[in-house]
Parts: C-alpha cells; sequence; structure tokens
C-alpha cells in the first residue's frame, strides 16, 4: 500500500493524532517511545519525504508491482481497501495481524 494524500491532510493528521496520544505510547509504537511532533518530522512530511527521488521511487514501486500495489490519497480509500481484503479474506485488518503475530 502506497499512501499518497496531500500535504497539509498529512500534516493535519499526524497533528491530530499528536494532540489526541501526546506523552503516551500508542499500541502501534514501540515500547518506550511516546508519541512526539517535532520539526524534523514536520520537514520530512512537508519536504523531504516529497522529493522527487521519492516520488520516482514510488512510481517505481506501482509500476514494477502494478498487479499488488495499491495507492490511497484519503481515508475513504484506505477504508474501502480493507474492507474489500475483508471480503475476499473473510476476516479483518486486526485479526489478520493478530494471527501474524501469534506466530512469532
Amino acid at each position: 500500500m502506497l499512501f499518497q494524500s496531500g500535504r497539509g491532510r498529512c500534516l493535519y493528521q499526524v497533528w491530530r493524532r499528536w494532540r489526541t496520544n501526546r506523552g503516551s505510547v500508542r499500541e502501534s509504537m514501540a515500547p518506550g517511545c511516546p508519541e512526539k511532533l517535532d520539526w524534523e518530522f514536520v520537514r520530512w512530511i512537508l519536504w523531504a519525504g516529497r522529493s522527487r527521488a521519492v516520488r520516482t521511487d514510488y512510481e517505481a514501486i506501482r509500476r514494477r508491482w502494478s498487479g499488488k500495489a495499491a495507492v490511497l490519497r484519503t481515508r475513504r480509500d484506505a477504508e474501502a481497501f480493507l474492507e474489500a481484503v475483508r471480503r475476499q479474506t473473510g476476516q479483518t485488518w486486526e485479526e489478520g495481524r493478530n494471527r501474524r503475530t501469534d506466530r512469532a
């Protein structure tokens, strides 16, 4: 899955997540790594993570794996994609993730 949302939306979602989880450790983060928002990450969201080289890499991945790569631009795209996966597999994203971690 390649997430390619606009800079403003991405920054807003990061800010909202930070405001909600500030100082705590989310389940999807490494233990002992509290939620933070710093200038380096903001810079990456707005500029470094969207450089010409990064866009070229995304395009190469999309072309190479055209049958497997899904480009998701909005939250609605992501929800529709996960719903399609659920319909095909008969399980939710969380069930699949939990099953993978149970094997470790």
